[in-house]
């Protein structure tokens, strides 16, 4: 915020490094642009610790997404309507690893669902999309990301937000982890422990199994049955 005009008060809400760890340059830049912050807060755990270190003269907090701080209903307000009939399973990925495309593929060809896809999701064509998902979706407005994730029998996703908007409406979700760029993972993981559904977190290779999902399954229609 360097255009901000002196006085103005400047806050840092909730924001995401997506690293778990910082080089020497970064923080020094960081405490440069920070100095006359208001008030600090971060959405890891880790970098929390690791900004509160560095600038011991600041209080850095550790608070929820934005994304967070709406509701069920205020999310219900603006999800789209139902955009598929049939029951189907929802796949967001951004990161490009076969593994978790072929497991969901799996579970989806097991349980008789239609597979739908956001393909290309990081602007340029991932091989590991060509042809993946029943349902390719390139069109979609935010209101319809909502909607597939709200209508969705089950997600699988490696996305921070749409593991946030799956646990707001409440669905069936697995949420893997970024091989490619481990350092995004951490928001994910500090989620996991705010909610308690580390069990959802899938980060290796004795969990790339569709057993392991459908006993995570189990668990959610138990708990389901019993409240």
């Amino acid at each position: 915020l360097s255009f901000v005009p002196d006085g103005m008060k400047k806050i840092a809400y909730a924001v995401s490094t997506g690293k778990s760890q910082l080089s020497s340059y970064e923080t020094e830049q960081i405490k440069k642009y920070v100095k006359e912050y208001t008030a600090i807060s971060v959405r890891e755990a880790d970098m929390a610790v690791i900004l509160q270190k560095a600038m011991p003269e600041k209080t850095v907090e550790l608070l929820l997404d934005p994304a967070l701080l709406l509701g069920k209903k205020d999310w219900d307000a603006i999800a789209s309507k139902r955009k598929i009939e049939k029951s189907y399973v929802f796949c967001y990925f951004l990161g490009p690893d076969i593994k978790i495309r072929r497991i969901a593929k799996e579970y989806a060809k097991k349980y008789g669902l239609e597979l739908v896809t956001m393909p290309h999701m990081q602007g340029e064509i991932e091989i590991n999309d060509i042809n993946f998902g029943d349902i390719q979706i390139y069109d979609a407005v935010p209101q319809d990301f909502l909607s597939y994730i709200k209508y969705a029998e089950l997600v699988f996703t490696d996305s921070f937000h749409a593991t946030v908007f799956s646990s707001v409406f409440q669905k069936q979700y697995i949420v893997f982890g970024r091989t490619e760029c481990k350092e995004m993972n951490n928001r994910i993981e500090t989620l996991m422990d705010i909610f308690h559904t580390k069990y959802r977190f899938i980060d290796d290779t004795e969990k790339f199994e569709l057993s392991y999902i459908e006993k995570i399954k189990e668990v959610h229609d138990n708990n389901n049955n019993g409240s």
